[in-house]
């Protein structure tokens, strides 16, 4: 390969990276805003048990999307963002489960928690 077309490459990447780039801090206000601060408002209304349940799988959904970042990379990680852009609505699972929860406790709520967790 010519060093031209190894940067074209490269030039073509970026372009069709900016897109997700910038959607990005979006993303990521959203995630504070509707998953952390809301989270914390949600589980005050549970029990001690049932916010126990919600927290373990919270945070084992949470790992399980860490692990894919660290062993991508965040390089690799946007490149999978570019390649499969349905991976943006991964980061909302944890919303769905929320939403899922409300009204519900005991059995009923970790059945749902643990469902959400391993699709």
């Amino acid at each position: 390969m010519h060093a031209e077309d190894i940067t074209m490459k490269f030039i073509n990447m970026a372009r069709k990276a900016k897109p997700i780039l910038y959607g990005l801090p979006g993303w990521i206000k959203y995630f504070v805003q509707h998953s952390v601060r809301v989270f914390f408002q949600d589980m005050m209304a549970l029990s001690i048990r049932d916010f126990l349940v919600y927290a373990k799988y919270w945070l084992l959904t949470w790992a399980c999307i860490a692990k894919v970042v660290i062993k991508r990379g965040p390089i690799g990680f946007i490149r999978e963002l570019h390649r499969y852009p349905w991976m943006l609505y991964l980061l909302c699972v944890t919303g769905l489960m929320r939403r899922l929860i409300r009204g519900r406790s005991g059995l009923y709520l970790e059945s749902i928690c643990m469902t959400i967790h391993t699709v």
